[in-house]
C-alpha cells in the first residue's frame, strides 16, 4: 500500500504529469486569452470614452457659439436701441428666454449698469455695475466662465436646492452716435451643461455601467462632475497635455479607471473657454467580463485538472514512448503550436489518456471560440452604443438646423424689409444685397456682391471721403456718421441721381468688423419739401414773396448793405381806390386786379429788388445799392408808379388805381432791423396818403 501511493510509483508520477499538463495548459489558454480580451477591452472602451468626451465638448462649444450668435442677432434690434420704450425690449428677452429656455436671466441696463428691462423683471432697477458681466461687456463681446450665482440665487426658482452656477455673455449696445447706451447681459444656468450630459451618457451607461463625466476648468478645476470632485483640482494621474485622448490611470480614491479626455476647441470666431471634458469607467467593470472569463477558465482548467489526476490514476499500461509523444506534443503545445495530442494505441490506459487529453484540448479550444464570441457580442454591444451616440449628434444636428432656419427667418425679414439693406465688410466690399436695394439702385444681388459700394452707389466726389472714413474707423473706432440718420446723394445703375436716408452701424464680430446701412429713397419727399417751402415763401395769387419770405430776406439784405457800404431802400405801396373796384366788380376783378399790378412792379423793378406782397392791395420792393439813396429810390418809385396808374383791361371792364407810396432808407451801420425799417416805410406811406392820392413821400 505504501508503494502504491508513494511518488516513485509509475501511478503517482503520472497522475502529477498529468495534473501538471493540465494546469500548464489551463494557465497557458487562461493569461492569453484574458491579456488579449483586457487589451483589447481597453482600447476599445478607452476610444469610445474618447469619444463621449468630445462629443460633449463639441455640444458645449456649440451651444456656446449659438447662445452667442442668438444675442449677436438680437442687440442688432432697433427696440434695444430705444431705452424708452422698455416694454417692447422686455417682450423680445421674454420671447427669446421662451425659445431658448437655458436662458436663466437676460437683462438690458444702461451705461450705468442699472437693469432697465429683464426677462421676469428679475433686478429691474438695481445695479449690476461691479459685476463682471457688465463691466467686461461695455466694450465687446464677453462669454466668462462658470460662476456661483450672487444676486439671482435667491430670485430664480431651485428645485434641486444645490448651488447655481451660471455662464456669462454679454455685449455693449450704443446709439445711434456710438455712445454706450448699455449692455445686453445673459446668464446661462450651467444645469444645461449638466442637462447635455445626461442626454448623451444617460444611454450609454447600459452599456457601460459606471461610466461618468467631468468638466474641468482651463485651471484644472472640476465644474462639473461626481460631487465629491465639483471645485476640486483632478489628480495629476490625467495627464491633459500628453496629446493622448484615452488612458489607464490611478486616480485619488486609489482606483483605476480607464479615461478620455477631449479639450475645447471652439468654434468659428468662438475661442472657448479652455474646458476639458474628461470621461471615466472603473476598470474593474470595464474589464469585469474578461476575468470572468479568464477565472472560468481556470475553473474549468483545476477541474479537468483533478478529474484526469483521479482518471490518470486508474490508467494502466504506462509506456515510456506514447507518454513521452505526448509530453512532447503537450509542450509544443503550450508554445502555441498548432498540433493535436496523439492518439497512442497499445496499452489501453495509454490510448485513454491521449484521447482524454486530445479531448481536453477540443473542450479548451471550444472555450476559447467561446470567449471569441464572448468578445464579438461585446462588439456588437460596442456598435449599438455608437448608434445611440449617433443617434444623439443626430440630435444636435438638428437643434443647429432650427438655428438655421431662424437665421434664415432674419435674413428673409431683411430681404423683405422696405428699405434697401447692404452690409459691407472690412474693404468696403458689399457682402449683402436685399431686393429693395435692387429696386431702389437698379443693380442686383449678384452684380453688386464682392464689389467696393463707392464704385456702386457713391458719388464721384464723395469716395475718396467714404474710402478715408472706413479707413479711419478701423484705425481709431471712432466715425461721426455711425448710428445716426443721414441724408446723402446717391446714384442708380442707370447714372440718374437720388436722395437717400441712411443709417449706418458697425458691429465687431470676433477679429472681424462688418458695416451694415438701411437706405431709404427720400427723393419724392424732398421734392415735395422743396415745393413746400417755396408756397410757403410765395404769394398764392400774385406770385410774389410774401410776407414771411420779406420776414426772412430782408435781414440778410440789410446785411449785405452793411458788408457792401451801399444804402438800402424800402417801397411801402397801397393801392389807391382799389376796395371800390373790389366791391363794384367782385373779388375776382379784384384779384384779376392785383395781378396785373404784381406783374407792372416787378417789370417796372430791377433783377436784384424783392419785390412783395404783404396782405390786401399792400406791396413793398426792397431796392439794394441806391447809391444816391432818397433820389435813386425816388425815381424807381415815380416808375413803378407811372405803370401802376395805367388802364387795366378787366372782363367787367377797364378800370384804373392809384398808388401811395412811403420810401424808408437804410444807412449801413444805423442798426435799424427789418421790422423797424417796414413800419418806418408803412408811416411815411400813410403820409403820402395824407397828402393825396397817386403821392410818394417824402418828396
Amino acid at each position: 500500500m505504501i508503494r502504491l501511493f508513494s511518488l516513485q510509483s509509475l501511478r503517482a508520477k503520472f497522475a502529477i504529469v498529468v495534473v501538471l499538463a493540465v494546469m500548464v495548459l489551463t494557465g497557458i489558454f487562461g493569461t492569453v486569452i484574458g491579456a488579449s480580451s483586457i487589451s483589447r477591452l481597453k482600447e476599445q472602451t478607452g476610444h469610445q470614452l474618447a469619444e463621449y468626451a468630445a462629443s460633449m465638448v463639441d455640444r458645449l462649444d456649440r451651444d456656446m457659439y449659438n447662445r452667442s450668435k442668438e444675442l449677436t442677432v438680437l442687440s442688432a434690434l432697433e427696440a434695444l436701441h430705444q431705452p424708452e420704450n422698455v416694454g417692447e425690449t422686455r417682450r423680445l428677452l421674454n420671447h427669446l428666454n421662451t425659445q431658448f429656455p437655458s436662458f436663466s436671466w437676460i437683462g438690458l441696463t444702461d451705461a450705468d449698469g442699472q437693469v432697465i428691462a429683464s426677462t421676469g423683471r428679475l433686478l429691474e432697477g438695481m445695479s449690476i455695475a461691479q459685476r463682471p458681466v457688465f463691466i467686461n461687456g461695455q466694450d465687446r463681446t464677453f462669454v466668462g466662465d462658470v460662476h456661483d450665482a450672487v444676486m439671482l440665487a435667491k430670485l430664480l426658482p431651485n428645485p434641486s436646492g444645490e448651488a447655481m452656477k451660471f455662464v456669462d455673455i454679454s455685449m455693449p449696445v450704443r446709439d445711434k452716435a456710438g455712445t454706450l447706451i448699455g449692455v445686453l447681459a445673459t446668464h446661462l444656468s450651467w444645469q444645461w451643461a449638466a442637462e447635455v450630459g445626461r442626454t448623451i451618457f444617460e444611454p450609454a451607461k447600459n452599456n457601460l455601467p459606471g461610466l461618468d463625466y467631468l468638466v474641468v476648468s482651463r485651471d484644472g478645476t472640476v465644474l462639473l462632475g461626481p460631487k465629491d470632485l465639483i471645485g476640486k483640482p483632478i489628480d495629476a494621474s490625467v495627464d491633459q497635455k500628453s496629446g493622448a485622448d484615452w488612458s489607464v490611470s490611478q486616480w485619488q480614491d486609489d482606483k483605476t479607471y480607464v479615461v478620455g479626455i477631449a479639450e475645447s476647441k471652439g468654434l468659428d470666431d468662438y475661442p472657448g473657454l479652455g474646458w476639458t471634458v474628461v470621461t471615466r469607467q472603473p476598470a474593474d467593470l470595464a474589464f469585469a467580463e474578461a476575468h470572468e472569463i479568464r477565472i472560468e477558465i481556470l475553473l474549468w482548467g483545476s477541474m479537468l485538472a483533478i478529474a484526469f489526476a483521479f482518471l490518470g490514476w486508474f490508467v494502466a499500461g504506462v509506456i515510456t514512448k506514447p507518454l513521452n509523444r505526448i509530453a512532447e506534443a503537450a509542450s509544443h503545445l503550450s508554445a502555441g503550436a498548432e498540433v493535436e495530442i496523439p492518439l497512442v494505441r497499445g496499452s489501453l490506459e495509454v490510448e485513454k489518456l491521449s484521447l482524454v487529453l486530445r479531448h481536453l484540448v477540443e473542450s479548451l479550444k471550444s472555450l476559447h471560440r467561446e470567449l471569441e464570441d464572448r468578445v464579438k457580442a461585446r462588439t456588437q454591444q460596442l456598435s449599438d452604443t455608437n448608434l445611440v451616440l449617433q443617434d444623439a449628434i443626430e440630435r444636435q444636428k438638428l437643434i443647429e438646423q432650427t438655428v438655421r432656419d431662424r437665421e434664415a427667418e432674419l435674413t428673409l425679414v431683411i430681404e423683405n424689409a422696405n428699405d434697401a439693406y447692404i452690409n459691407l465688410d472690412e474693404t468696403g466690399a458689399v457682402t449683402a444685397w436685399n431686393k429693395m436695394a435692387e429696386e431702389t439702385f437698379g443693380w442686383s444681388a449678384d452684380e453688386a456682391i464682392g464689389i467696393p459700394l463707392d464704385q456702386l452707389i457713391i458719388p464721384a466726389g464723395m469716395r475718396e471721403g467714404h474710402r478715408r472714413g472706413m479707413a479711419r474707423y478701423l484705425t481709431t473706432r471712432e466715425a461721426k456718421v455711425l448710428n445716426q440718420r443721414l441724408e446723402l446723394p446717391a446714384l442708380r445703375k442707370d447714372g440718374t441721381s437720388l436722395v437717400v436716408e441712411v443709417r449706418l452701424r458697425a458691429l465687431k464680430i470676433g477679429a472681424r468688423t462688418q458695416f451694415s446701412a438701411f437706405l431709404h429713397d427720400i427723393t419724392a419727399r424732398k421734392a415735395i419739401e422743396a415745393e413746400r417751402e417755396r408756397e410757403a415763401r410765395q404769394d398764392a395769387l400774385t406770385g410774389l414773396l410774401n410776407r414771411r419770405a420779406l420776414a426772412e430776406l430782408l435781414p440778410l439784405a440789410l446785411a449785405r448793405a452793411d458788408r457792401n457800404h451801399t444804402p438800402l431802400a424800402l417801397v411801402f405801396i397801397d393801392l389807391d381806390g382799389f376796395k371800390a373796384i373790389n366791391d363794384t366788380f367782385g373779388h375776382e376783378a379784384g384779384d384779376e386786379l392785383l395781378r396785373v399790378v404784381a406783374s407792372r412792379l416787378r417789370a417796372a423793378s430791377r433783377a436784384s429788388d424783392m419785390v412783395a406782397r404783404l396782405a390786401g392791395d399792400e406791396f413793398t420792393v426792397a431796392l439794394e445799392s441806391v447809391q444816391n439813396g432818397l433820389s435813386d429810390a425816388r425815381m424807381v418809385a415815380s416808375k413803378m408808379l407811372t405803370s401802376i396808374v395805367k388802364p387795366v383791361e378787366l372782363p367787367c371792364g377797364t378800370v384804373q388805381v392809384q398808388a401811395s407810396m412811403g420810401i424808408a432808407i437804410y444807412t449801413p451801420g444805423s442798426f435799424t432791423s427789418a421790422s423797424e425799417l417796414i413800419r418806418e416805410a408803412d408811416v411815411l406811406m400813410y403820409e403820402a396818403k395824407r397828402a393825396g392820392k397817386g403821392m410818394i413821400f417824402p418828396e
